[in-house]
């Protein structure tokens, strides 16, 4: 079994198309982004976004550190939530959501979650995650959502 690094994740951005203004995960937020550079092997990843109709803002930088934290989470194989994994800190951390979905091997999905009271158990509707599946990557610089079922 492979093991997903920062360096892989470092990767995988940097070979996304720099000349594309990236969306986020959550169509609600209506922003774009746009990769300036990628420091490899492991960061950091220099970005700049916007509000449609709006100036580019300064360049940001997504720390290794966080590359870090986001690239071991993965690891699981299972569906994560990136606010979760990072404590909610963070002001970039919906762009590194957005730019890893962007790439073949992130697939964002949105699992249920089994919800007990009084007794009755019921399945809700689930919060956005991405998925590390590396066995079946999608197109590149496209968002791809898996039905978890």
């Amino acid at each position: 079994m492979s093991i997903y690094t920062a360096a892989d994740v470092c990767r995988a951005i940097n070979v996304l198309n720099k000349n594309v203004n990236y969306g986020y995960v959550n169509s609600r937020t209506h922003g774009e982004i746009k990769i300036v550079r990628v420091q490899l092997p492991e960061g950091p990843i220099i970005i700049r976004r916007h509000r449609i109709g709006k100036p580019w803002g300064a360049e940001e930088t997504i720390s290794s550190q966080m590359i870090w934290r986001i690239a071991n989470a993965l690891n699981s194989r299972i569906p994560i939530n990136v606010d979760r994994v990072l404590g909610g800190s963070y002001n970039t951390r919906s762009v590194l959501e957005a730019l890893l979905a962007h790439t073949p091997e992130i697939y964002t999905c949105a699992p249920g979650r089994q919800e007990t009271i009084g007794g009755i158990v019921s399945i809700k509707r689930g919060h956005k995650h991405i998925i590390w599946i590396p066995e079946s990557p999608h197109a590149i610089n496209q968002m791809a959502h898996k039905d978890l079922g």
